[in-house]
């Protein structure tokens, strides 16, 4: 649960969104630092850090202490960063545009072709134990998805699978350089093989509600 979109009451939304910018802010903490820096009691921390937890907003890890039991340390959690200010997107398509103009469009291809390599060689490795063209297309979705992509892959009456990707984390990127999706198609080409033909029939850029490529054997 984000808690942006959360339906509990305003003030504990705010008093959470506090808790979560300390421990941005200084990093882990125990509750009673927590509560002397939100100037609250040590027991309203704990609420709001419980709360946080269940949400998959905040985690810990335990501290032996010379005597007693163990502190909780917290910090927040990978899941908290979409709610924190977050430019890289317009950076990445800043970098494009300073690269197609610095080094002209071959450079900016020379570029995408490295990013492209670094993608096969990282994916090859991954998909090594792959049994079949459906296992390797069931990988592929998970390592997608590791990088946000939201992918999924399923096998169709006819044997054919479909790659759907359901988000697009460069999007703005890949309008600013369609280059890159082209070489997304080149990198999964490369992965399956000359044996396998791959299709892209919906496509983001274009409208759609993702991007899904339709692979299967050549005939």
């Amino acid at each position: 649960m984000n808690i942006a979109n959360s339906t509990i009451p305003p003030v504990q939304t705010r008093a959470r969104r506090k808790v979560m910018d300390v421990l941005k802010r200084l990093g882990p903490r125990i509750a009673s630092d927590l509560a002397k820096d939100l100037k609250i009691s040590a027991m309203a921390v704990r609420q709001h850090l419980y709360a946080l937890d269940e949400e998959g907003l905040v985690s810990y890890s335990e501290e032996k202490q010379s005597r007693g039991r163990p502190v909780k340390r917290w910090h927040l959690t990978r899941a908290a960063e979409p709610l924190f200010p977050d430019n890289h997107r317009e950076l990445a398509s800043s970098l494009i545009r300073a690269l197609e103009k610095k080094f002209g469009t071959n450079g900016l291809k020379t570029v995408l072709t490295a990013r492209s390599r670094n993608q096969i060689k990282y994916y090859s490795c991954k998909m090594k134990p792959a049994r079949s063209l459906e296992d390797k297309a069931k990988i592929l979705a998970a390592l997608r998805t590791e990088e946000g992509y939201m992918a999924d892959a399923r096998t169709n009456s006819d044997g054919s699978i479909s790659l759907t990707e359901h988000h697009c984390p460069i999007r703005e990127a890949a309008g600013q350089c369609i280059g890159i999706c082209a070489e997304e198609m080149r990198v999964f080409q490369t992965l399956f093989g000359k044996d396998i033909k791959i299709e892209r029939e919906t496509h983001i850029l274009k409208g759609d509600s993702g991007c899904r490529y339709r692979i299967c054997k050549r005939k």
